[in-house]
Formats: C-alpha cells, sequence, structure tokens
C-alpha cells in the first residue's frame, strides 16, 4: 500500500540518513539515506521528478513492501555557488556503477551552496541537484551502508573537475554540417544548453519536426552537401540570419569549407588552409620531417605515364589524397596491383558540384612502412596538450605478404586497411608512447592547429613491439631479439581534425569520463572555461579494458539470418553483457558485399568491455568471433 513520508522525523524504523564531509576538491557533497521497507516503482530509472521530494514521493516511497528491504540512496548537494556546465554531468561521469541517477538540473542554471552543518532532511530533498539510487536492494541497513561508501568513494574519483562555474553561461547556438550518423551524441549539446541547427540533405534523419531525433535540434535546413568550391557561401546564404555563434562538422571532406564559412561570417575558426592541409594526406605527409618517398598522381592514367621514370620499391600503399576511414588504402606488390589500386583509390566519388561534375580524390603512393600500428587522441586547448590516450590497432590484411605460399591471405583479396580490433589502452612500452604524442602534437601544431580534439593515425618504426602469437594468442609483444634495435620513431599516417568515431566516443566517456564530442563543439565556439573543465579526465579502473571490434563478412552473398545480438543474450547472457552497443550494417533479404570487394561494409560494429584486465577482453572477442555468426547464402 501507499506510505506517506514524513520529513519532520529526523530518524525512524522506516528511514535514517547521514551527511557526508564536504571535500575540497568536489563542488557537491552527499547525504546518505537508507530507506527500509518501502519498494521503488518498477519504472524508477526512468522517472523524471523535479526535485529529491517528489522523487521520494513519488517513486523510491510509493509503496510500502511488507518486507525489510532496504534501498539505499545518496542525494548531491551544491557545496559553492555557480551555473551548471552541463546538466547531465553526474549520469555521464558516474556511468557503469550499476545505479539509477537522477538530475535535478537544467542547463546553465545557477545553483547556490548549502551548508552541510545542520543540515536536515526536509531542507536536503528541496536543495539537493541530483539523486543516485542504488539498482540493488539490502537484507540490512549495514550492506546498504557499505555500498553507500563505495559510491561515495566513486564520487570523489570522478566528479573532481570544476562543472559548477562561477560565471553566468551565456546562451549559444551552433550549426552542425552533415548530420551525425549516430544521433545520440548530440545529447551533450542540449546538455550545455546549446542550441543546434542541423544542415543536411534532404531526407536525413533530424529532417522530421515530429521524427525521434527531433528533439535534439532546433532547427533542420535542408542543404546542398557537395564540397566544392561554392559550398562555404552556400553555407553562409543558410546561417547568415540564424545568429550562430560557430559552425562545426564531423566529415573530414568538410571541414575546410566550413572554417572559410566560418572566417567569412566572423567567427572561431582555425585557418581553413590549416584544415586543407590535415585533410589531405599527401598534403599532410609533405609537412613531416619523414616524406618517406611518397608522390601524388591525379589518375590511373597520370601514373602510366609516369611509370617508366620512377623508381619503384615494393610494397606500396596506395590511397586517396582525401578519404574517410581506410576505404581505398591498399598495400601493392607489383606493378599490376599498383595499377589496379589507383584506379580504386581514383574511383572514389567525394561529391557532385552545382553543375553535376563528379569529384574524384587524387591518388598518393607511398613505401609501405613496417612496425605496429597506433590510433592516438589528443585533446589541446591554445598548443597545450591536455589529455591524449593511444590504443593498438591490431595487423589489418594489408600487413600480410602476398606471398602465394601465406595460407592468411584470402584468395583474390585487396590487402586493405580497414581495421577489425582496437585495444583501449595501448600496452606499448612507455618510451615509444612518449616518442609517439611528443610527435603527433609536433605534427598538429606545424599543421596550424592549436585547439580541439584530434584523432591521428600512426606507426612506430624500429618499435622493441611486434604483433606475434604467443600461447595461441595474437597480441602485441615485445620483439625476442633486440640485437641492433635502432632507436623508435613515429611515422605518421593521418591526421583527422575532429573527434574519432561514434563507439569511441562512448569508449572515452566509460573510461575516463572525457566527451570527446562536446570538447569539439566547445572549440567550435571559443569556449575556453568549459573545454578546460570538460577536458578534465576521471581516473580509469586498471582493470577496465575496452575494444572496437568490427566483424567482416566470409562471402558475399543474400544474408539469411537475423541479428545475433538477442539470441546471444538469450543463450550467453555474460557475454552479450560485455557488449554493451553494436551495430549491423545489414538486414535479412540484403545484399552483403564480400569482403575482398573494395566497397564492402562491416556485418557488424560493436564495442567490447571487460573488468578482468586485457587477457579477459581478448577471450571475450574469441568468444564472440565464436558465438556470433551470420548465414550469407552465396548467388
Amino acid at each position: 500500500m501507499a506510505g506517506k513520508f514524513d520529513f519532520s522525523l529526523r530518524e525512524s524504523d522506516s528511514f535514517s540518513y547521514s551527511v557526508n564531509t564536504q571535500n575540497d576538491e568536489l563542488q557537491v557533497f552527499s547525504l546518505d539515506l537508507i530507506v527500509r521497507g518501502y519498494k521503488p516503482r518498477a519504472d524508477s530509472a526512468a522517472s523524471e521528478s523535479e526535485n529529491a521530494r517528489h522523487l521520494l514521493e513519488t517513486t523510491l516511497l510509493a509503496e510500502q513492501s511488507g518486507d525489510l528491504s532496504v534501498t539505499a540512496v545518496k542525494l548531491l548537494l551544491p557545496s559553492t555557488d555557480g551555473y551548471v556546465s552541463r546538466s547531465d554531468m553526474v549520469a555521464f561521469r558516474l556511468r557503469g556503477l550499476d545505479v539509477d541517477i537522477h538530475s535535478f538540473l537544467t542547463p546553465r542554471q545557477f545553483v547556490k551552496a548549502v551548508r552541510s552543518d545542520g543540515l536536515t532532511l526536509d531542507a536536503a530533498t528541496n536543495d539537493a541537484i541530483g539523486a543516485i539510487v542504488s539498482k540493488d536492494s539490502f537484507r540490512s541497513s549495514e550492506d546498504a551502508l557499505i555500498r553507500l561508501k563505495q559510491l561515495e568513494h566513486e564520487l570523489k574519483r570522478r566528479l573532481a573537475l570544476p562543472w559548477i562555474l562561477p560565471d553566468p553561461i551565456p546562451p549559444k547556438r551552433v550549426a552542425l554540417v552533415g548530420g551525425l550518423e549516430e544521433p545520440e551524441s548530440l545529447a551533450s549539446v542540449k546538455a550545455m544548453g546549446i542550441g543546434l541547427l542541423i544542415l543536411d540533405q534532404p531526407g536525413n534523419m533530424f529532417e522530421d519536426n515530429e521524427g525521434p531525433f527531433a528533439h535534439l535540434r532546433e532547427e533542420f535546413i535542408p542543404f546542398n552537401m557537395s564540397p566544392d568550391k561554392h559550398a562555404p557561401q552556400r553555407i553562409v546564404d543558410a546561417l547568415r540570419d540564424k545568429k550562430i555563434d560557430g559552425i562545426h562538422t564531423r566529415y573530414d571532406i568538410h571541414h575546410t569549407n566550413v572554417a572559410k564559412a566560418n572566417r567569412i561570417l566572423g567567427l572561431p575558426t582555425s585557418d581553413p588552409e590549416a584544415y586543407a592541409i590535415a585533410t589531405n594526406k599527401f598534403a599532410a605527409r609533405s609537412l613531416e620531417p619523414d616524406k618517406n618517398g611518397a608522390f601524388r598522381v591525379k589518375d590511373v592514367e597520370e601514373l602510366k605515364t609516369r611509370l617508366s621514370t620512377l623508381q619503384l620499391e615494393y610494397p606500396l600503399i596506395v590511397k586517396p589524397t582525401t578519404g574517410r576511414n581506410s576505404w581505398g588504402v591498399l598495400r601493392c606488390d607489383n606493378e599490376e596491383e599498383l595499377i589496379e589500386a589507383a584506379g580504386v583509390a581514383h574511383g572514389r566519388l567525394i561529391g557532385v558540384t552545382e553543375d553535376g561534375e563528379e569529384i574524384h580524390s587524387e591518388v598518393m603512393i607511398e613505401p609501405y612502412v613496417d612496425g605496429p600500428e597506433f590510433d592516438v587522441d589528443v585533446v589541446l586547448w591554445d598548443g597545450k596538450l591536455l589529455f591524449y590516450e593511444v590504443s593498438d590497432n591490431f595487423p589489418c590484411a594489408g600487413d600480410i605478404s602476398s606471398d602465394p605460399n601465406n595460407s592468411t591471405l584470402q584468395k583474390g583479396a585487396h590487402r586493405d586497411f580497414q581495421e577489425t580490433l582496437f585495444v583501449y589502452p595501448s600496452i606499448l612500452v612507455e618510451d615509444e608512447q612518449q616518442v609517439l604524442v611528443k610527435s603527433l602534437h609536433e605534427t598538429v601544431l606545424r599543421l596550424g592547429l592549436r585547439s580541439g580534439v584530434f584523432h591521428i593515425e600512426a606507426r612506430v618504426k624500429n618499435s622493441k613491439m611486434e604483433y606475434s602469437v604467443r600461447d595461441g594468442w595474437l597480441d602485441l609483444h615485445l620483439k625476442e631479439n633486440l640485437t641492433g634495435q635502432e632507436s623508435p620513431s613515429c611515422f605518421l599516417i593521418e591526421t583527422n581534425p575532429r573527434p574519432p568515431g561514434y563507439l569511441s566516443l562512448l569508449r572515452a566517456g566509460w573510461q575516463y569520463g572525457l566527451d570527446y564530442w562536446a570538447l569539439h563543439v566547445l572549440r567550435c565556439i571559443n569556449d575556453e572555461k568549459r573545454f578546460l573543465a570538460f577536458a578534465v579526465p576521471r581516473p580509469r579502473d586498471p582493470e577496465h579494458v575496452c575494444a572496437l571490434h568490427f566483424i567482416l563478412p566470409e562471402n558475399g552473398g543474400i544474408l539469411k539470418s537475423p541479428d545475433p545480438g538477442p539470441e546471444l543474450a538469450t543463450r550467453n547472457p555474460e557475454l552479450m553483457k560485455s557488449i554493451p552497443l553494436y551495430y549491423n550494417e545489414f538486414k535479412i533479404g540484403e545484399y552483403v558485399p564480400p569482403s575482398v570487394s573494395t566497397n564492402f561494409l562491416f556485418m557488424t560494429r560493436m564495442a567490447v568491455e571487460s573488468r578482468n584486465g586485457r587477457d579477459g577482453l581478448l577471450q571475450i572477442i574469441r568468444n564472440i568471433e565464436q558465438e556470433w555468426t551470420f548465414v550469407i547464402e552465396e548467388e
């Protein structure tokens, strides 16, 4: 039956509470509340409450349980006056704690400090800015207290950043050129109190005012997305009267045009030429100390005319100078493969001009560089390195020799560089990580880019480590023989003046409490205070490791099997819990291009996590590869 909570009582058989000591490193403190004999509503996780009192009355104390079950609740109260930089900050930084988190904040609102001494429960329920409710019910108050003490420890670890700011936060509006394929990233923009306009082709998922993602933006503007020379003016014309404070994009082919539009409108931006170089693989290589003998041709015909004058040593790497992901990046071991690969790279269609003329990429050719590959994400403000992380990019088909006796290479396969597995964090030896980070930091500055999030790919030449199979595991290991080992150096593959893809965006939040997309948007409006505040990571749990795993089709044909996820969740729920997010690219009945095709798509892109260290993660990956299967009927 429903029970009425009496806030005038300090202690009773139904509840007890205590106030935790304020911590100078936090901008909040907590009140611990133990509730006995009440059953929270089944939908308490999704309930919305205007304040803690409303949450208690309508959700946590709505029904007496008739037993001695105990619920643990932690109310959060501000210990400083200020303005809320992001309304969902507590939920974002506390992800993974198996609790329900309720926020009573709105973006940019002012909160007033609450005194902890003499604080009553009645006052706390009115002044709390959030509540943390354990999902578990406990058999005793002592067990609940242990859980609350654990949560207090996590608060100190995860919320030690200046997210309540001393000065008012002015309203801002930004425009996004090209709606994101994973719209959930945009929730952080709304939580920061920033208005969002989206420019994209008609029919985009954000266009429908009644659609599932309409709440994430203020307006959708149908737009010709071709990256031709007229694009900057089209952007300006679309936004001139929209009172915009900044324009940004996710896609490399639009960065330069967006920067030009920002400059025309007098909005914050780096030099458009810096973006033009950063997003052109050959131009970026030309600024590097190690140019690696790279050269560029317009198309296959130019390559053929120059072949007789070139002194080429195979293997070579061929790639589009302007490209997305690793599409069209191929390894060649002879002239025939080189010509074919150049056709693939040039064949990439970037866009169509207003006159209907196709825009194709030029082709970059350079010697293959051996050594383990890494992805490095760096966060900079005004040239200062605020944060970095290195991940291990496991070997791709392009790292395999074309030796006809090599049984690991699929017949007729292109030796491309489509990634299959990234592991976070890297186990590269620390001195070589520093070589990577120092060199890539200098690369970004040399490009003329000083603030933002940058996703960079590189190899370590002469590394002390290599990928090898030991005890049945493929992983990065120290070389068994280091005799004559030369000093390691960084070899740049490509720079991307934007955050990594969506799965890695989420993963950075899970491991470090960092939101790369929020930082990308804040850089766009030159919001230094929030950028610096949000760039403060939380400590990573040493045993918490993550991977991005991409599953390739074994063959081409018609997909005959359903999504493997629901069936796996039933058959092996523990394994499925290790996959917090995944995307399948195909549905039953659709045609799946074979993996030897240059236009193939992954069957599944997934994030995987383990709290049992790297070995535990790799075992999970191995189990997934065995369990996550598709039936593809060849035509």
